[in-house]
């Protein structure tokens, strides 16, 4: 997954480009939940959500990336199982991907959160500026 450079030299010059800029902001987060959502969702019954009462978080994006966190926590715990059941070298290998599918799993979910935070702040300053124009 690619994360775009910020670009932290936007000065907004006008209402319309703060607002163009929040509608962009709003779009591309959309995207990424939507994104985001399919990716983890794949594998899962709709059922599953269903019965377990979480149907109405689908959208919240901490409830996604929660969601595919425990699925990977879930795989780890039954490649330690079979460790003890079958050969230890092939577990140990299918552990090892499993730890390095969740690190890079917490990786994206510390990037995704830095993102946020960043965007937020530009939004929160472009409408400190535009309130301070408009005055």
């Amino acid at each position: 997954m690619e994360y775009a450079i910020l670009d932290t030299s936007f000065s907004p010059s006008s209402p319309s480009s703060v607002s163009s800029l929040i509608t962009a902001a709003r779009s591309s987060y959309s995207k990424l939940v939507s994104r985001l959502q399919t990716e983890f969702t794949a594998t899962q019954n709709e059922e599953d959500l269903w019965r377990d009462g979480y149907a109405s978080y689908r959208g919240d994006l901490m409830f996604i990336l929660g969601q595919g966190l425990h699925r990977l926590l879930t795989q780890i715990g039954k490649a330690t199982q079979y460790a003890s059941s079958q050969g230890l070298s092939e577990a140990k290998m299918e552990l090892r991907r499993q730890e390095h599918a969740l690190r890079q799993m917490t990786k994206q979910m510390n990037q995704l959160e830095a993102d946020k935070r960043s965007l937020m702040d530009r939004v929160s300053c472009a409408d400190k500026t535009m309130t301070s124009t408009a005055r």
